[in-house]
């Protein structure tokens, strides 16, 4: 036990509060309880979600000592972590079984690329034009603590516009509690020296003030709108998910799960837009019942929809296939190249890195470990 609590590196997490940790550092706590149960019968769905580099070929090591034990294993994932000890694949497609070989037999049929967009012909319908700042972000000797324990040191980071910067880092190097202090989330961001476009945070601005000013992504973004709420009297309901079109008009008031009546005009600059990226064909089916990838790429419609002076895409590419992963980054680079966005994109695999990034920071324990520009 032992043994497995160092390899997977949780060692240093027993004593913390799960609330506390990272996405990746929970998975690996999750992990580690799975794989102690000593099971004969193993079933991980898509146990690579979230992980680093480092996490990630530590559970190639780990799936390959169980096979070695005897052990069953059945894992859920994408084709680009299928692991090296696979005997047989199975390929699902819409629902069905699309073919079941042997792993080294195993050949992936080429798609066509998505629609071969390029910024001078995207026509988006724009309101208007993105307004400048300066510094869109500015954070300086930025301190976090929780329950006495840093969680932030000495960050100092400026994003000034039409800048695109990579946040990379280890799980529990502090990206999600930076990404909070730029998003508004963390209460102590009045603690410290924050500029959020071009003024100081503390100066009598709201939340949703800021919040109003950025277009956000995540993984987890997308389970807000696989339910809708819906108040009958004094009473409130699950209904089925939200239709996509409602799902992208919520992008202009920031409504997470739930929209409210579409006036006349939201409704057609979103028909617009999804038009604009061919994804007109999404409009009249249900968040619920598209693919993942279609799902992320429709929340990234969301997110601009405003045109916002920040666009943060945390992990967007997280749990979708390789195909789909082109697709949104050909997208994000169009996009971008188009409106000049200033971003802030979060990943930790390089082949899911936009071209149109231009600076990089990567944190390690809370510090900024490296920060620089990127030459394209």
């Amino acid at each position: 036990m032992k043994a497995l609590i160092e390899s997977l590196k949780v060692d240093y997490l027993l004593d913390r509060q799960l609330l506390l940790l990272s996405n990746g550092e929970r998975k690996r706590v999750q992990l580690v309880s799975a794989i102690m149960s000593d099971a004969d019968l193993y079933i991980f769905d898509q146990p690579f979600l979230g992980l680093d580099v480092q996490s990630r070929a530590i559970l190639h090591e780990k799936l390959e000592e169980l096979k070695a034990a005897g052990k069953t294993i059945v894992l859920v994932g994408n084709k680009r972590d299928i692991p090296t000890c696979t005997d047989r694949l199975v390929e699902m497609s819409k629902g069905t079984i699309k073919q079941v070989t042997p792993y080294h037999d195993y050949t992936q049929e080429a798609e066509d690329p998505f629609a071969k967009l390029n910024a001078q012909d995207l026509d988006l319908p724009l309101e208007s034009d993105l307004q400048e700042y300066g510094n869109v972000v500015k954070l300086t000797d930025v301190n976090i603590k929780s329950l006495g324990e840093p969680l932030l040191s000495d960050i100092n980071w400026t994003i000034r516009d039409h800048e695109r910067w990579l946040l990379s880092g280890h799980n529990g190097s502090g990206k999600s509690t930076l990404l909070s202090m730029i998003t508004g989330d963390n209460p102590q961001v009045y603690t410290n020296d924050v500029i959020m476009f071009g003024n100081k945070r503390g100066n009598g601005e709201s939340v949703w003030e800021i919040k109003q000013k950025i277009g956000f992504v995540s993984p987890e973004l997308h389970l807000y709108f696989m339910r809708q709420t819906k108040l009958t009297g004094h009473h409130f309901s699950m209904q089925h998910s939200l239709d996509c079109l409602s799902v992208v008009v919520s992008g202009f008031n920031e409504e997470i799960g739930f929209s409210s009546a579409n006036s006349i005009h939201q409704t057609n600059m979103a028909k617009q837009w999804l038009e604009a990226l061919n994804l007109s064909y999404l409009i009249k089916k249900q968040f619920a019942e598209i693919s993942l990838g279609e799902q992320r790429m429709l929340l990234l419609v969301r997110a601009l929809i405003k045109n916002p002076p920040l666009l943060i895409l945390d992990e967007p590419c997280q749990g979708v296939d390789y195909e789909y992963t082109q697709r949104f980054t050909h997208l994000l680079d169009v996009i971008a190249e188009k409106l000049n966005t200033t971003m802030i994109y979060v990943t930790h695999a390089a082949d899911e890195v936009p071209s149109c990034i231009t600076h990089k920071i990567e944190l390690k324990n809370g510090k900024v470990k490296e920060i620089n520009s990127i030459n394209n």
